[in-house]
Formats: C-alpha cells, structure tokens, sequence
C-alpha cells in the first residue's frame, strides 16, 4: 500500500509507495528532507497506466525547458551575433578611414613640402 502526505514545507503532495511511517524521504518538488508523519493516509498503489501518465508529465516537462533553451539559444544566435558582426564591420571600417585620412595628411604634407622646394 501506499501513503500520501503533503510536504511540510512546500505543501506538494507526496505519494510514497515503499516507505513506511517514519521513513526518511526527500520532496521532490523543494528537496527538503522530511520523515514520512504519522498522518499520512493510506492508499492503493498507483496503477501502470498511472505511472505512465507521470513519467509523459515529467517528460512533456523537459521538452519545455529544453525547448525555452533552444529559444533563448536562436535569439542570442540571430540578433546578438549579427549586432557583434556589424559592429566589428563598422570597427574596420573606422580604423581604414582613419588610415586614409593619416595617408591623406601624410600626401598632402610631402606635396607640401615638394611645392617649397621647387619654389625656392
């Protein structure tokens, strides 16, 4: 037979089929520790077809959580990474005007410097 029981500190439903009265157990829903109470009410096992409805719960329960990762996954891949690209292109960009410009200066201070000494 099984025993069913509220936890003491989340108040989640526990339904235990092999321990007894007094028996140490773990909630799975906050993991606290707790012995099973002296109140806990005796009831038939859960059937397979039961079982079976928990375990498709639980894994219903993963795919969500792997699925919300998977979501967060595609918007980090699809906007911050072009966002980082683009700004990296715009980086380059900078620096090749900023290098063009030094040229530029450079060019027009040898010129310069060439028209003085032509002229004296």
């Amino acid at each position: 037979m099984a025993l069913k029981f509220n936890c003491n500190n989340c108040n989640e439903e526990i339904i235990t089929n092999y321990a007894k009265v007094g028996d140490a157990i773990i909630c799975k829903k906050c993991r606290q520790g707790m012995n099973v109470p002296e109140n806990a009410i005796t009831i038939k096992e859960k059937s397979d077809k039961e079982i079976l409805i928990q375990k498709r719960h639980n894994t219903i329960r993963v795919l969500v959580r792997f699925g919300n990762f998977i979501g967060w996954f595609l918007i980090i891949t699809i906007v911050f990474i072009p966002v980082g690209l683009l700004l990296l292109f715009m980086g380059h960009m900078v620096l090749a005007n900023l290098e063009t410009e030094h040229n530029t200066r450079e060019t027009a201070t040898l010129l310069r410097e060439l028209i003085e000494k032509k002229n004296t």
